[in-house]
């Protein structure tokens, strides 16, 4: 039985992850580690002479403190079947957006250390005309506005691989929030749910100097939810003959971010 809200059934139509998304994943990686295999390659007289004289591989060189604050893309794996192919390219403008993230780490251990890390990510779609499923008669104008906000703990591992380059791994749980503004047809309809999230993390950064750095990161941000409300009315998530599909809405995303990393 499903729920009667048209904008709840539309909201939890069986999910799937496609090939295609995985693949992205893929490329990232790639993209990544071949960023720091290139910063590899030699320094430029442009950077720290300090940097010059330190041994390739000597992490006890590196400083305590490091601070990054990054911008890129981000998109939520959320691939809903049965859909229109105008309600699929409203969806496909609304799970891409810009992602953000401010991150402080302290290495008590040359190779490990532990940090704070938060990370947000906005989105907004706009569309006219659109059929939920291409059987449905009626037309609607949609405008939707989607954010989520993560902060929690991370723990890192690192690595220095010449000079300049440093490869950092980073896993943490962190408290996750979702929300979500529609406007259909002039009704709004506000979802918001919270939960736990987990993120796992590779940067690469490129020493510019002993203080200051460029960095590159591609990270997978994973959550669910099956409570949330809306329009300030709770809702649970239960379908006792499509379990397996219902059982939660996915908030698993992808990003590849860039920005400058400031060490102490």
């Amino acid at each position: 039985m499903r729920p009667q809200n048209r904008f709840l059934e539309f909201r939890l139509l069986p999910y799937r992850l496609k090939i295609s998304d995985r693949r992205i994943f893929q490329h990232w990686i790639w993209i990544l580690m071949m960023a720091c295999l290139a910063s590899q390659t030699g320094a430029s007289d442009m950077l720290d002479e300090d940097l010059n004289v330190e041994p390739a591989h000597d992490n006890s060189a590196l400083t305590t403190l490091r601070f990054a604050m990054d911008g890129g893309y981000s998109r939520w794996l959320y691939s809903p079947d049965s859909i229109s192919s105008g309600f699929k390219n409203f969806l496909g403008r609304l799970t891409t957006g810009f992602a953000g993230s401010a991150e402080a780490d302290f290495f008590f251990l040359p190779r490990g250390g532990v940090g704070l890390q938060s990370i947000w990510y906005l989105s907004n779609a706009t569309a006219e005309g659109i059929k939920f499923r291409d059987k449905d008669a009626l037309t609607h104008d949609l405008r939707e506005h989607a954010d989520f906000f993560y902060v929690g703990p991370e723990f890192l591992a690192r690595q220095r691989l010449s000079q300049h380059t440093v490869l950092i791994a980073g896993f943490g749980v962190g408290y996750m929030h979702f929300s979500q503004t529609e406007l259909n047809d002039g009704v709004t309809y506000r979802l918001a749910s919270k939960n736990y999230g987990l993120v796992a993390s590779l940067s690469g950064d490129y020493l510019l100097h002993r203080y200051l750095a460029l960095g590159i990161s591609g990270r997978f941000v994973f959550s669910n939810f099956r409570d949330y409300t809306v329009n300030g009315v709770p809702v649970h998530i239960r379908d006792v003959y499509n379990q397996y599909m219902w059982d939660n809405v996915p908030m698993e995303r992808l990003e590849l971010v860039a920005g400058l990393r400031f060490m102490l």
